[in-house]
């Protein structure tokens, strides 16, 4: 598995763990240098499948947006 970077760049989100329970993923994360908010700055969780580019609107995905909504 890769090595995890101690340092982290700010404006950056780390996947600590993705587990799958009742058909559905979980996925604990941290954020560096900022807090996921909608509006603003949020993170789009991809599969490494999908182009970056297609990680948001307009693109086909999938995706998945955090927050889900605003609040």
């Amino acid at each position: 598995s890769p090595q995890l970077r101690e340092e982290q760049t700010a404006n950056t989100a780390r996947i600590d763990q993705i587990s799958l329970q009742d058909g559905r993923y979980y996925v604990d994360f941290e954020t560096f240098g900022f807090t996921p908010q909608l509006p603003g700055q949020h993170v789009h969780f991809f599969w490494n499948t999908v182009p970056q580019e297609q990680a948001g609107v307009p693109g086909s995905g999938p995706w998945q947006l955090y927050p889900a909504s605003a609040g």
